[in-house]
C-alpha cells in the first residue's frame, strides 16, 4: 500500500506538481522531468513513454511531447514506476499502487510507428530526497566494516532483500536504508549490526 496518492507523491515528494491531477502524465521542476509509465508496458528495461497517434490530441499527448523533448535537450528524466491498476466504471484507468521512487531515463528510441520508449536504468532507483545527490558508498561501507555483524546485515539486506543504504549519521553508528519500491525505511545500530524498522 502507497503512502499517498500519486498526485501528492508528485506534489511533496518530488516537488513537482501535476499540472493537472485529470490529465497530466508527467510534471517537472529544476531538478528533472519525472514520467509516469505502467510496469506493464515494460520490456527488457524499455518503457513505452508515447503512443504515437496523429488523432490523439489529449492535452497528456502533448505535454508529454514537450517533456520528452526536454529530456532529449539535456534536462535529467526519470520515470515513477505505476505497478497496479483497474478499469473504472467509465472506462478509464485508476492508479492502485506505485513504486515510491523514481528511475534514471537513459536514452529514448522510437519505432516505425513513431511510439517512443525509454531506456531505464532500473538497477538504480532514486528516492525523492535524494534527487540531486549522490550517496556515498564508500562511507557506508567503510562504517558498516567497523562491525562484522553490521556488515553482515548490510551485505544481507542490500543484496538478498534488495533495499538501499541511503547515508551514516555524522556519528557513524547508523546506516539509512530504504526498500526498493520506497514505501519502508529502516535502519542498522552499527555497533550491535541490529536491524531496526
Amino acid at each position: 500500500m502507497n503512502s499517498k496518492s500519486m498526485s501528492a507523491f508528485f506534489a511533496e515528494n518530488l516537488s513537482a506538481p501535476l499540472t493537472n491531477v485529470q490529465w497530466s502524465w508527467g510534471s517537472e521542476n529544476e531538478k528533472g522531468v519525472y514520467l509516469r509509465i505502467w510496469a506493464e508496458e515494460v520490456k527488457d528495461k524499455r518503457g513505452m513513454v508515447y503512443a504515437c497517434d496523429p488523432a490523439d490530441t489529449r492535452l497528456g499527448q502533448k505535454e508529454r511531447l514537450r517533456h520528452i523533448k526536454q529530456i532529449e535537450s539535456g534536462k535529467p528524466g526519470y520515470v515513477v514506476v505505476i505497478t497496479e491498476g483497474h478499469v473504472s466504471s467509465s472506462g478509464t484507468w485508476r492508479i492502485d499502487r506505485f513504486e515510491e521512487c523514481i528511475y534514471p531515463i537513459l536514452n529514448f528510441s522510437r519505432n516505425e510507428n513513431g511510439d517512443i520508449y525509454a531506456d531505464v536504468d532500473f538497477d538504480s532507483p532514486v528516492y525523492p530526497e535524494f534527487i540531486g545527490q549522490e550517496i556515498d558508498y564508500a562511507a557506508i561501507e567503510l562504517a558498516a566494516s567497523a562491525y562484522p555483524k553490521a556488515l553482515e546485515t548490510l551485505t544481507k539486506a542490500t543484496t538478498k532483500f534488495e533495499w538501499q543504504a541511503t547515508k551514516v549519521d555524522e556519528s557513524t553508528e547508523t546506516i539509512f536504508l530504504i526498500s526498493k519500491d520506497g514505501t519502508q525505511k529502516a535502519q542498522i545500530h552499527i555497533p550491535s549490526g541490529k536491524w531496526m524498522r
